[in-house]
């Protein structure tokens, strides 16, 4: 990837090794106007005789100044021309007497009760000399004037001694630094042309000016200039398309490919609004802190996911026709927009994002000539922070705002995971979550390569079902509608890993753990029931991390099963809906009702010595130990008649329920066994026979206490046992707790 440094040598290479500074000449191109002040003295008294024995006496005294603001015309020429705020304010004490023989004059001027200035003032500044040209021309008055006592007509001065102007203009170089023109002319009055007599009052009558004597006069007409620059304030709003609604996409039919783009787009205006005289020579976008997250989302692909930049420029959507510019250079993370000698107000750029979790900053730059560069800040942003965060998103999280807030969780971190709904262990061990933060909800997951973005309000949990009997979906979605749980069942085979993680791609705000989903496979073989497997060392039932997977069997008699003591895994056939949906809630933490009992047990007729006969209860593959069973009784107690009472030989297969035993509690449970034909109420050899009652089991209990065959009074199998029941309260599926203590309920 170039970086933005790459695109500062093909900038330098474009426009030339010479970077606008701050004390380039061409910082003047900022000014918009100038504020000046003219200042004017002239002093000068005398006596003179000329060759006809008339003598002049005379005496000047000028003090003033004139305060006038130029206005920008083109660019580098400013002008008061039209200025109503041009003022005066100008002292004149003037007198001169002419006597020739006994005829005498006098005349005197002051300055006017209401004097004016006709502006008349010029600047222009030559980049390539480096200087710049004043032209004033103000001429001020009416002056009060008097002839041997006698009103004058109004007259006027001229500021500046024109024909000094016209031969030596005031051309003067550019301050090296700063911005401020300022200077002086001295006139000695004896040097002045006699087209300069307009900076004289009507009082040069009485002086050797009458007889074109110039050269005659004494002191010095000082003249100075001070221009104060006003610099149009300029600033740079970005503003990214659809900014508030915004959230960035990955591919997931093509993870290298983008997923979606923004339009950036940037104005240079006015500070505060409007359309500003100044143009932008170029303008560059840049990214930064760019997220680089693996994968498109948390879980595909799973294979070499990239690394690369979640946000970058491509060259194909940025063009000169689409930037508003007429050149552009593009590399990864840098976009420049250059202009011709017009300059822009505006250029954009298109942002193109390649994860589902993409987030960087934004970070727009004008180049105006003469002028240090300006960096934009967010359009409406009260801070103008230079760095503009996509998506929008609040300090310190990367996770879209419009995402946030239609959830509620604005107040909520990026690493947060404490959804406690549905409430499972949470109520009774705090176990809350499920085991994906904020952002890694936010971000996503691919399902049947459909992107989700799971939701922060509840639990969730994924399963790979790799069985197309719809009766697996249906127990699936029969587990979810009673756990309550947010449950995604359609993930493809790369959308797991093979050891069921889900969470493969983290990155920002990892929880720190893995986080398995549910894995269903259809067992090849037949063995007559299914199984949930449970990892070596793993608590049996704890989260999905502790289940290798689930073991569906492809076809199974209705009452197939396994169990093998109280730490074995329920296990049944495909035979139950209910079966899977078992299996399920064994992988989300919760146990059966109890463990306690007998299992598939052999009912046998033995021959004893003597020939009289003894009925044995034997386990199912083993002859011993033998439980001599004394009465075999119905429900209500009356004696039961069974076929190996009239054929000896005949086996007759039970399975024998007992008290806190897995068909104790709530018989509408999903985890209570339904398989029961045979069960016992005490530790004598009395057993009683009976079909267990086809009940639908689609929930998960609350309590333990027993429902149907085992309410009381007459409850054959009981309450479920110690810490057991209330199934629905011990959902956890965070695997941040498969280790807790907790769920270990044998």
């Amino acid at each position: 990837m170039k970086s933005r440094f790459v695109i500062l040598a093909l900038v330098l290479a474009k426009m030339g090794s010479t970077a606008w500074g701050a004390e380039d000449p061409a910082r003047f191109l900022a000014v918009t106007t100038w504020e000046a002040t003219f200042t004017r003295t002239l002093q000068s008294s005398g006596t003179y005789t000329d060759s006809v024995k008339c003598v002049y006496n005379w005496s000047f005294s000028h003090a003033g100044v004139i305060s006038s603001q130029l206005e920008l015309l083109f660019p580098l020429i400013w002008d008061d021309a039209g200025n109503t705020n041009v003022s005066v304010n100008l002292s004149i004490q003037d007198m001169g007497h002419r006597t020739c023989g006994d005829f005498t004059e006098t005349y005197q001027a002051s300055d006017g009760p209401s004097m004016m200035v006709m502006p008349g003032c010029g600047l222009e500044i030559d980049l390539a000399r480096i200087s710049y040209r004043l032209k004033p021309g103000y001429v001020v008055g009416p002056i009060s004037g008097t002839v041997n006592g006698d009103p004058f007509p109004d007259s006027f001065l001229i500021w500046f001694p024109p024909f000094q102007l016209f031969t030596n203009p005031i051309v003067e170089p550019l301050p090296a630094s700063g911005m401020i023109l300022q200077g002086s002319r001295r006139y000695s009055l004896s040097q002045l042309d006699l087209q300069d007599a307009p900076v004289f009052t009507i009082a040069a009558s009485g002086s050797p000016i009458a007889v074109e004597q110039l050269k005659e006069l004494t002191g010095e007409l000082v003249l100075t200039w001070s221009l104060t620059p006003q610099v149009e304030e300029l600033e740079v709003v970005v503003q990214p398309e659809g900014y508030a609604e915004w959230t960035p996409e990955g591919n997931l039919k093509q993870p290298d490919q983008r997923g979606n783009t923004n339009r950036l787009s940037a104005r240079l205006q006015k500070k505060g609004g409007g359309v500003p005289t100044a143009r932008a020579t170029r303008f560059d976008f840049e990214l930064l802190n760019v997220s680089a997250e693996p994968g498109v989302c948390m879980n595909f692909p799973i294979v070499s996911p990239s690394t690369q930049p979640d946000l970058k420029f491509e060259f194909d959507l940025n063009q000169p026709e689409d930037s508003g510019g007429d050149t552009v250079i593009v590399t990864d993370d840098v976009v420049g927009v250059f202009a011709d000698q017009q300059g822009v107000l505006t250029a954009q750029a298109m942002v193109s994002s390649f994860d589902f979790g993409a987030y960087g900053e934004i970070r727009v730059t004008a180049y105006v000539s003469g002028r240090d560069p300006i960096v934009g800040y967010l359009k409406g942003d009260p801070q103008k922070r230079a760095n503009v965060p996509l998506p929008k998103c609040q300090p310190g999280s990367h996770i879209a705002d419009i995402w946030k807030e239609r959830w509620g969780v604005s107040n909520l971190a990026d690493e947060a995971d404490d959804e406690d709904f549905p409430e499972g262990d949470s109520a009774e061990f705090g176990h809350l979550g499920d085991g994906y933060t904020l952002y890694e909800e936010y971000r996503g997951f691919s399902e049947n390569r459909d992107h989700r973005r799971l939701i922060p309000l509840r639990k969730e949990v994924f399963i790979r079902n790799d069985i197309t009997d719809g009766r697996v979906t249906g127990a699936i979605l029969a587990f979810k509608a009673a756990s309550l749980l947010g449950v995604y069942y359609e993930l493809r085979a790369d959308e797991i890993s093979q050891f069921g993680l889900m969470n493969v791609n983290h990155g920002h705000a990892y929880s720190g753990h893995p986080q398995s989903g549910i894995l269903l496979k259809l067992r090849q073989q037949k063995l007559g029931y299914s199984q949930a497997v449970t990892a070596v060392g793993a608590i049996h039932n704890s989260t999905p991390g502790s289940k290798l997977f689930a073991d569906i069997e492809p076809k199974g008699e209705p009452g197939g099963l396994e169990f093998s003591g109280a730490e074995a895994t329920a296990i049944f056939t495909l035979a139950s809906i209910g079966a899977v949906a078992h299996e399920i809630a064994h992988c989300c933490s919760v146990w059966h009702h109890g463990d306690l009992d007998l299992g598939k047990r052999r009912w046998v007729m033995e021959m004893l010595p003597g020939g009289s006969n003894e009925l044995h209860e034997l386990p199912e593959d083993t002859d011993t130990p033998a439980t001599v069973l004394t009465q075999i009784c119905k429900p209500d107690g009356t004696r039961a008649f069974l076929p190996f009472e009239f054929d000896k030989k005949l086996i007759y297969p039970r399975w024998v329920a007992a008290p806190q035993g897995q068909h104790s509690g709530d018989t509408g449970c999903m985890m209570c066994y339904d398989v029961a034909n045979a069960y016992k109420l005490d530790a004598s050899g009395k057993r009683y026979v009976a079909d267990w009652l086809p009940v639908a089991q689609e929930h998960l209990c609350t309590s333990p206490a027993g429902t149907g065959v085992n309410q009381p009074p007459n409850s054959r199998h009981g309450a479920a046992d110690d810490k057991r029941g209330n199934c629905k309260g011990q959902i956890c599926v965070n695997d941040k707790y498969m280790d807790a203590g907790e769920h270990k309920r044998e």
